[in-house]
């Protein structure tokens, strides 16, 4: 198995633990990048993946190198992280190279790559300098079939680099913000550790996050059609402040917050008004209520 370049033991750890399952929503970009690098032609094939900081192209590209039956196609191979800043990059990468592949530190790593088919994956390249560095690294003359993966920001970067490779060995691809059904999927499954307020506002919204029990700050519901189902509800058993806007079918509901500190309502008409107020008095532990109800 290909490990992560980490100089640090806990980040080693958590790149072995890394699960596909973590991953959502990325299975059809996973088998683009694959088919980029698939197949068993001689020449040395370079596939550039660019896109914003925190898309998650490290995460895609190990999805990629961690599939066991792509892993076969190779004889070794190693993951580098680029270290920044990066000094007398081409001698520093030689050596962290050498390294992941379980070279002596007397072994020419452009000596071992020559007669074997490799996969590489250079994490996080900043600019086409550390390119030009990191490239005088491998072996001109390998035939074998061998891959190398870059992951940058840039798209020039992108470019640069697969334009080292032979006539149509060399790929860009782009790795683009997650669709909206995606984003909320990825949402329901967060455990929202670190989250203080979630804003629920899109009426599209079906299902809350799994993992809201986890926030205890502030939680604000204008018309969200999840308040409506009961098993959505009973999720927010632990949150301290609610906000529920114009109501939308949750004021009889919301007896179930227990643990409910701070209540906040924006214009119930009559019938949910009366739900509310008998809420209210299931709620022993509100400490505020801030309302604008005028009812209609």
């Amino acid at each position: 198995m290909l490990v992560p370049d980490h100089d640090d033991d806990a980040r080693w750890a958590a790149e072995l633990a890394f699960e596909v399952s973590d991953i959502i929503g990325r299975g059809r970009e996973k088998e683009e990048v694959t088919r980029l690098i698939s197949g068993s032609n001689g020449a040395l094939r370079v596939a550039a993946v660019w896109g914003m900081g925190g898309m998650g192209k490290s995460s895609l590209v190990r999805m990629v190198h961690n599939d066991p039956v792509l892993l076969d196609e190779f004889d070794c191979g190693a993951w580098v992280t680029v270290r920044h800043p990066l000094d007398i990059a081409d001698v520093w990468f030689r050596r962290r190279l050498g390294k992941e592949m379980g070279l002596a530190l007397d072994q020419n790593v452009q000596d071992y790559l020559r007669d074997k088919r490799y996969l590489v994956i250079v994490d996080d390249l900043l600019d086409t300098d550390e390119w030009e560095n990191i490239w005088h690294v491998f072996p001109r003359d390998n035939c074998k079939g061998s891959r190398i993966i870059v992951t940058t920001r840039r798209e020039d970067v992108a470019r640069h680099c697969a334009g080292h490779a032979a006539d149509g060995h060399g790929h860009v691809y782009e790795l683009r913000p997650l669709g909206e059904a995606e984003s909320m999927d990825l949402l329901c499954r967060k455990k929202l550790r670190y989250l203080e307020t979630l804003d629920i506002q899109d009426t599209k919204v079906t299902r809350l996050p799994d993992g809201i029990a986890n926030l205890r700050s502030y939680v604000i519901f204008l018309p969200c059609k999840c308040t409506r189902r009961n098993g959505e509800v009973k999720k927010l058993a632990h949150v301290g402040m609610v906000d529920v806007g114009q109501g939308n079918g949750v004021a009889g509901k919301l007896r179930k917050l227990t643990n409910l500190r701070r209540l906040g309502v924006t214009g119930f008409n009559e019938e949910e008004g009366q739900e509310l107020w008998k809420s209210i008095g299931k709620l022993n532990r509100l400490q505020r209520l801030e309302n604008a109800l005028g009812f209609n």
